[in-house]
């Protein structure tokens, strides 16, 4: 859920998928072969078929914060079908390493390294996903914080005119 790929209607009423760039083409992909299609979003649902259940899942997005230069990296909070909430993340290695659960498995995180740098040697184009789940307290402060921070004039400033701000801080 974590890309901008949507579905198209065409004429003959069947879907087809379009993503804008080869890396959400290559997740929905991916996705779809351990048995997890993705079939539409709105603005505030997606809409995912499970190939093991045959049930067409719902999952609730909350918020999508897009891709940039700066960030590199888009993320996707979510209300997952458990009910609970979730951080859905996609972005270069250089982003993400360093945002890794401390207490995760070093050994895993040693290996993921080791495995970039030997793609990228190899001319490899790397890409890393996670999520955790965000407590429902933890999910409403970041929420009051962010949409502060969105809708204050001097943040908006700072952040067109490339200083510090709570935007780009808390996303």
């Amino acid at each position: 859920l974590c890309h901008e790929a949507v579905s198209e209607r065409l004429e003959d009423g069947k879907s087809k998928i379009s993503a804008p760039n080869p890396d959400d083409e290559a997740l929905v992909c991916a996705a779809a072969f351990f048995g997890y299609e993705f079939k539409d979003r709105n603005k505030n649902m997606a809409f995912v078929f499970e190939q093991e259940t045959q049930q067409m899942l719902q999952v609730e997005v909350l918020y999508v914060i897009p891709f940039t230069s700066s960030r590199k990296r888009m993320s996707v909070i979510i209300r997952d079908v458990d009910n609970k909430v979730k951080i859905l993340t996609k972005g270069a290695d250089s982003a993400i390493i360093s945002r890794l659960d401390p207490a995760g498995d070093p050994e895993v995180t040693r290996k993921t390294i080791s495995d970039i740098e030997s793609y990228s040697l190899e001319g490899l184009r790397c890409l890393i996903v996670g999520y955790a789940v965000i407590g429902e307290e933890k999910f409403r402060t970041w929420c009051r914080h962010y949409e502060k921070a969105r809708t204050d004039i001097i943040e908006i400033d700072k952040k067109k005119n490339g200083a510090l701000n709570d935007i780009d801080t808390l996303e």
